[in-house]
Formats: structure tokens, sequence, C-alpha cells
């Protein structure tokens, strides 16, 4: 039991980090002729369509214009891109702060792979195994919703009100790493698509920093 909980715990990271790396690519950075599929197919694109909408516009080009920290100038420029929001989906936008994290339906749609992947781990490996690998399936969606938002400041400004959990969670070298790592992705958005890291590197996807890339950092306040 406990080897099959251990090779659980292993899996179910190495799953949720390969398939985090894959949908980041294919969906939130689709490229034209995936979005035009889905265009053409409305029922089967119109989630795909949504998720690239909020994450690969949103996120990543009508917010943090100025710098990876800073993700609206002033509330004009948030009334401005709020007024460009289709009217279907600006509130849950607005609840997932423009792409920093993940609310109502947002949570089901980033979730579906993995719940998905469960029956065929319980298939193929058994119930033991499966319960090991739920900790990293689980934190497939949670480091997305609970984490990510952190990394978009600099590494000295930390929660007052988050758990003693999540304070924690940022304070390690995984996080302080991620931050860097994830502001590359920003930079470089072609990269560094995990969060759960591991994918990348494996998948020919991952970028280091060049030394002018460390010098912004730091200027960011990104901790080195």
């Amino acid at each position: 039991m406990f080897f099959h909980i251990c090779f659980g715990l292993i899996l179910g990271y190495l799953v949720a980090s390969f398939l985090e790396s894959s949908l980041h690519r294919a969906i939130h950075h689709a490229g034209p002729r995936m979005r035009r599929f889905w265009t053409h197919y409305p029922r089967i694109g119109g989630p795909f369509r949504r998720a690239y909408f909020s994450h690969g516009i949103i996120h990543h080009r009508w917010t943090f214009r100025r710098d990876f920290v800073t993700q609206f100038h002033s509330d004009d420029e948030r009334k401005r891109l709020d007024e460009k929001i289709p009217v279907d989906q600006g509130v849950l936008i607005r609840r997932e702060r423009y792409g920093l994290t993940l609310r109502g339906q947002g949570v089901v749609w980033f979730n579906l792979p993995i719940l998905l992947c469960l029956p065929l781990i319980g298939f193929a490996w058994g119930p033991w195994v499966l319960l090991g690998a739920l900790p990293g399936l689980a934190a497939y969606s949670c480091i997305t919703i609970f984490v990510h938002p952190h990394l978009h400041q600099p590494h000295c400004e930390m929660p007052v009100d988050g758990s003693l959990l999540l304070r924690w969670i940022l304070r390690t070298d995984y996080v302080k790493y991620l931050r860097r790592y994830h502001y590359l992705h920003h930079h470089y958005p072609d990269c560094n698509f995990n969060l759960l890291l591991g994918g990348d590197f494996v998948l020919g996807r991952y970028r280091s920093p060049t030394a002018r890339d460390r010098v912004k950092m730091r200027r960011l306040g990104l901790s080195l």
C-alpha cells in the first residue's frame, strides 16, 4: 500500500505537469489555425475560445502592459478594458481578476482534463495509486487559484491576510524560482508554461533567463 501511494504521488504530479504544459500551450496560447477551427465549430470550440480570450488576450495582452507586476496603470485603464470585454464573459473575467485566478465555471473547465484522468488512473493502477495521485492532481488548479496571483508581485510584498499555509508556500524557494520562471513566460510566451514544474523541461519548452532578463527581474523585485 505504501509503495502504491508513493507511486501515485509521483504519477499524479507528472500527469498534472505534462497536462499543464501541453494544454496551456495548445489552448491558452492557441495559434491562428486552431482558433479558426473553434470559430467554425462554436459548439465544440466555445469553451476553448473563452479560455484563450481570458488568458491569451486579457491576461497576456490587455493587462500587465507596463510591466510584470503592474496589472493596470489606473482605474481608467481598467474601465476601458471592461468596455472591450463581451458582456457574456465580463462577470466571470472580473471575478477571476482578469486572468489571475479561477472562479465558478472557470474552475470546472480548467479541471475537466484532470477529472477525465481519475478513472483512467484508478482503472490502470488501482485505488491506492489513485489516492496517492490526488494531491498532485489537485495542485494542478490550486496553484493557479492561490499562488498565481502572487507571482505577479515583488517578492517583498507578502499577503498579510492569507492563511498560514499560503504565506509559508509563498516564502519557499520553489515560489521564488517560479516567480522568475513565470516572468519569462510573459516575456517570451512560447515557453515556460508550467506552474507545476517539470513538463516544460521534458517537452523542450523551457527557457532560462539571459543576463538582461536578470537585470529586469531585479528591478521589479523578483528575488534572485
